[in-house]
């Protein structure tokens, strides 16, 4: 008599065929993690940024265009929350989103992707470098909104964020600092390559100027703080965020991209240290500069003017080493890609330094100070010589760190032609408009009229960041492209990674 049985699916007998769930921790430990996760927000945040720039230029022109002012009752006090924007939220708005957005994230990404291939070490205390890219864009986040909010925006441009914003930076930045410089102890090599040097001085400056600034806007909000004593630190500490700090991460970005994307090895590397310590000397010595009043020696700020001057010495050393780097190899920016980027950036840095040391010279500094000139000059340091820095290698890093093949021309070279246009043209009708200005300003032009002659010059500077804004909007979707339509790719990274001094070898997998 034949019995039924149920049907049995042999699969179900064993177990063992079964792949293994795998478990994802809530906090990422991969080597490359926190490295991803800061490039990732930094394009995110040049979008934003250079959309508040678009919008801030407008505002110049036109101060009613977009008018928000709203006053937000508070629960615990009876007082109200003043939200205005207006174009001077508007303008620290962009510069705080450009130098601590996109700058911050994607200049700390791009050392963090270069430091362990240069070092051939993974980085030390990766779930704490993912936890300070999570510090560092939700104290971003925050400072952002503070900033339109006028009660609890500090004095300065670049200082503009509350000490609670400062507070969770400064956190984020020990992180990264502490992280890098371990792994460099740990690396066999016994003395460390120009570039990484140029990124510890970076990050340690960097770390200096917040978390000093984290204690000034704590001591000021306690205590008030004499407005000359307030505004002397306002001056240092934007040199040393941005010439030391930035600067620093810039200078060791492009040390790695250049030689890393040809294959070539750096042209000097003496050369190379001679540029770190003729920065590094000068930049020290030009935060003197800074302290601008009659209480200060004149003697002293004569001589971090004169440092000032010199670090146009560094800014071509540095240039000229690293396009000599890419002799042999010039066809490769005939298509847009990291190379193109990384050249780019080399422009802006010897064009940064030359109008830097000729706005460091007495005469002109006292014509141009206060003028649009500044804010020129601030945006091909940080938008142009930094920003194409970090675009080079966000470009070459990306696939890498995203685990795709991919290539777009299209959106590539919308990037590259749009940024670069954008940022040269909105920097050169600032840096115009500002020599203008000055001249106005010493034939006594009254400021109404001084205003209507200006207005083209802001109009010019406006389109220039809407140009740029687009840039940075082709940027974003190919990022987004890149990650939802590529092919996957093992991209793994090899036991000793390969440096940027020696050539690339054929079987470098990074």
């Amino acid at each position: 008599m034949a019995v039924n049985r149920p049907p049995v699916n042999p699969k179900k007998l064993r177990p063992y065929d079964q792949p293994p769930k795998v478990r994802r921790s809530l906090i990422p430990s991969g080597p490359d993690s926190a490295a991803t996760a800061f490039v990732v927000a930094g394009v995110v945040w040049l979008a934003a940024a250079l959309g508040i720039g678009a919008l801030w230029a407008a505002l110049r022109v036109v101060p009613d265009l977009v008018v928000l002012s709203l006053d937000i009752p508070l629960l615990v006090v009876p007082d109200l929350l003043h939200v205005e924007l207006s174009a001077t939220t508007a303008g620290l708005g962009f510069w705080n989103a450009l130098v601590f957005g996109w700058l911050g994230n994607a200049l700390i990404g791009a050392s963090l992707f270069a430091v362990t291939r240069l070092t051939g070490r993974r980085l030390h205390f990766p779930r704490m470098l993912f936890l300070a890219a999570l510090l560092w864009n939700m104290g971003m986040l925050g400072g952002l909104a503070a900033v339109y909010v006028p009660i609890l925006t500090a004095p300065g441009t670049l200082s503009a964020f509350p000490f609670a914003i400062d507070g969770a930076l400064a956190p984020a930045l020990l992180i990264v600092t502490a992280s890098v410089l371990r792994t460099v102890l740990a690396s066999p090599r016994s003395f460390p390559y120009p570039g990484v040097a140029f990124t510890l001085v970076g990050l340690l400056a960097l770390l200096a100027a917040v978390g000093t600034g984290a204690a000034v806007e704590t001591l000021d909000f306690f205590i008030a703080i004499d407005p000359t004593l307030r505004a002397l630190w306002d001056a240092l500490y934007v040199r040393m965020l941005i010439g030391l700090g930035f600067g620093g991460l810039t200078l060791g970005t492009l040390f790695y991209a250049v030689p890393r994307v040809t294959g070539n090895p750096l042209w000097s590397i003496g050369t190379a240290w001679l540029t770190w310590l003729l920065w590094a000397a000068f930049g020290s010595l030009a935060l003197l500069g800074a302290l601008e009043d009659t209480s200060i020696p004149f003697l002293i700020t004569q001589a971090g003017n004169a440092a000032g001057l010199m670090l146009l010495a560094p800014a071509l050393l540095a240039a000229a080493n690293l396009l000599l780097t890419v002799s042999g190899r010039w066809t490769l920016l005939l298509s847009p890609g990291a190379l193109a980027f990384g050249v780019v950036g080399v422009a802006f840095v010897a064009a940064a330094g030359l109008l830097g040391a000729i706005g460091a010279l007495g005469n002109v500094h006292s014509f141009v100070r206060g003028t649009a000139w500044e804010s020129g000059v601030l945006l091909w340091l940080t938008a142009g010589a930094g920003g194409f820095a970090a675009l080079s290698v966000a470009d070459h890093a990306l696939p890498r760190l995203l685990h795709r093949d991919w290539r777009s021309g299209l959106l590539t070279s919308v990037a590259l032609y749009g940024i670069f246009a954008g940022v040269a043209w909105a920097g050169f009708s600032l840096i115009t408009g500002g020599l203008a200005e000055g001249s106005l300003r010493v034939l006594g032009t009254p400021a109404d009229e001084a205003m209507g002659h200006l207005v083209w010059y802001a109009l010019s500077a406006a389109a220039g960041f809407g140009l740029a804004a687009l840039g940075g909007l082709a940027s974003l979707v190919d990022l987004f492209l890149q990650y939802t339509t590529a092919r996957r790719a093992a991209y793994a990274m090899p036991p000793e990674a390969t440096t940027a001094m020696e050539p690339a070898g054929a079987g470098a997998a990074n």
